[in-house]
């Protein structure tokens, strides 16, 4: 049993014992709590840690009859939150398109606040201008991608939508035009069933505590597990030090199965699962065989 700890974070924690870790944190560097942590070295599991962004989306195969114009969907503007780590992020996917086969080119980059209602006429017009035909974006739905996706339809703009894990959730099932949305995920979907076995078992845990099931949540659970293992391995001395030599003797981390092996050095297979929206619901688009990922090394955006 683990004993989860609602701390006061203007008061002096340092010397705490209440405090082992911070994780499941998203945006580290607008949190409070974060920036305690950080000067207090206190070990840091962040959602998603090497896992997300996945790839620079991959045009091929079963996708291309997605695209109208193959030629004009080959290019991208990156969309996301005007923070340093997402930032980091989008140069990373920018070099990991780079340094691609060629077909992919990056014509623009746009970022949101997130500290203020955003003016997503303005975002529109700004990436519609880059002349891309593909709009990578970072963010939730109700954050980002349903307001996105609305204001490009009322301006008569089409692009393919390529969002991340943060938009596996439901409420992006009711987008404006889905036929345009694709999601990237590290990890198997829900809607894979008994072919993902790890996935089915986590979606009966959030049943039975009535627990939304969304994307941010299974890289969430990873980190709380990677955490509560290292717990298990050093009690009954869990400290900074146990914690720190765990994290660097694990060569690999699945959180049970939840997603492929990734290394805490930042490596990856560069492995993705791309769903669509059809009729309501979550459908996979690449690979089409539940419980099977595609893989290519190539593709990995290693984030710390």
């Amino acid at each position: 049993a683990y004993e989860i700890y609602q701390c006061d974070w203007s008061s002096d924690v340092c010397s705490s014992d209440l405090v082992s870790a911070l994780v499941g944190s998203v945006f580290l560097q607008v949190i409070a709590s974060a920036v305690t942590a950080l000067s207090c070295a206190l070990p840091l599991y962040t959602a998603g840690a090497g896992l997300v962004p996945t790839s620079p989306f991959v045009l091929h195969g079963p996708l291309a009859a997605l695209f109208a114009d193959p030629a004009t969907a080959a290019t991208i503007v990156l969309v996301g939150p005007d923070t340093a780590s997402a930032a980091a992020e989008r140069a990373d996917r920018r070099a990991a398109v780079e340094t691609a086969e060629g077909f992919l080119n990056v014509v623009g980059e746009v970022a949101y606040p997130i500290d203020e209602l955003p003016d997503w006429s303005r975002i529109v017009g700004d990436a519609r201008a880059s002349g891309a035909g593909q709009v990578h974006i970072a963010g939730g739905c109700e954050q980002a991608v349903v307001p996105f996706v609305a204001e490009a339809a009322a301006a008569g703009w089409e692009p393919m939508v390529v969002a991340t894990a943060a938009a596996y959730d439901d409420a992006c099932l009711a987008v404006r035009n889905p036929a345009r949305l694709l999601v990237e995920l590290p990890f198997l979907p829900f809607e894979d069933g008994d072919a993902a076995p790890a996935t089915a078992a986590h979606a009966a845990l959030l049943d039975r505590i009535a627990a939304p099931r969304t994307g941010n949540g299974i890289l969430a659970a990873s980190a709380f597990w990677r955490w509560a293992t290292a717990v298990e391995t050093c009690l009954p001395d869990a400290d900074r030090a146990c914690f720190a030599n765990f994290d660097a003797g694990l060569d690999e981390w699945t959180a049970g199965g939840l997603h492929p092996a990734i290394g805490l050095s930042g490596s990856t297979d560069g492995c993705a699962v791309v769903l669509g929206v059809e009729a309501g619901t979550f459908v996979r688009r690449l690979p089409g065989e539940p419980g099977t990922y595609d893989c290519n090394p190539e593709w990995s955006v290693v984030v710390p």
